[in-house]
């Protein structure tokens, strides 16, 4: 449709920013154009910040699958501690597991506070 647009409104209005293009700024109103948005520095600083939430939000959705993955993991580990009949894993190993998780989730993630 356009290069980059924000759907608000459930359609009603839709905010088009075609500049890094060399085309317009503007708003459409029911799929109409409906106001030139050029040269108005609060609603582009809107649309960029909306565009940063949005990647932010599907960012934080891709790593929660990571998350889930190693809490399933980790959940997996104190299931064989606790249900296995022969021998149990020393604390120091079951430590050293819980530890290389976090690890390998920290490199496909970053860093974890």
């Amino acid at each position: 449709m356009f290069e980059n647009t924000i759907r608000l409104e459930n359609g009603k209005y839709t905010l088009v920013n075609n500049l890094s293009t060399g085309g317009g700024f503007y708003a459409q109103r029911y799929g109409e154009e409906w106001r030139d948005l050029a040269g108005d520095g609060l609603v582009l600083a809107l649309f960029h910040e909306i565009e940063k939430l949005k990647e932010d939000i599907s960012i934080l959705l891709h790593d929660k699958g990571h998350y889930e993955a190693a809490i399933h993991d980790m959940d997996s580990l104190a299931d064989s501690v606790r249900y296995n009949i022969g021998e149990l894993p020393t604390s120091e190993k079951v430590a050293d597991k819980i530890v290389k998780l976090i690890s390998d989730l920290e490199k496909e993630v970053g860093e974890i506070v």
